[in-house]
């Protein structure tokens, strides 16, 4: 249960950021604009400090393993390009940065030996 609550809660804030993205770019709101920005601009340092803290990626990310790395891979590409897209280039190389930083973390992690030759 607690895994379908993990999964619930991934798949809300993405329709919802997906949603303010959407509006904000296509449809011209400014205000769904600025939900997204602050969005982007939340993950970026919410993520700059848990790495910084050593306390990124959670203890728990291999809930769906597998699925959740390639889900989060078919929805960052397309939100980057459509940052780009749009002209919102500080705000594609701040989700672009947090997406790399977890996934370099998650290798470190996974491969110790891997962050020591670096």
């Amino acid at each position: 249960m607690k895994n379908l609550s993990k999964l619930l809660r991934w798949v809300a804030l993405r329709v919802v950021f997906s949603t303010c993205l959407y509006w904000g770019t296509v449809g011209g709101v400014s205000g769904a604009a600025n939900v997204a920005q602050f969005y982007i601009g939340f993950v970026l340092v919410v993520a700059t400090i848990f790495v910084l803290f050593g306390k990124w990626p959670p203890k728990d990310t291999s809930t769906f393993g597998s699925v959740m790395r390639a889900a989060n891979v078919a929805f960052n590409i397309p939100v980057i390009v459509i940052l780009i897209w749009f002209g919102w280039t500080f705000s594609a190389f701040a989700w672009a940065m947090s997406w790399f930083m977890a996934a370099v973390t998650q290798i470190e992690k996974a491969n110790p030996a891997a962050g020591a030759s670096a």
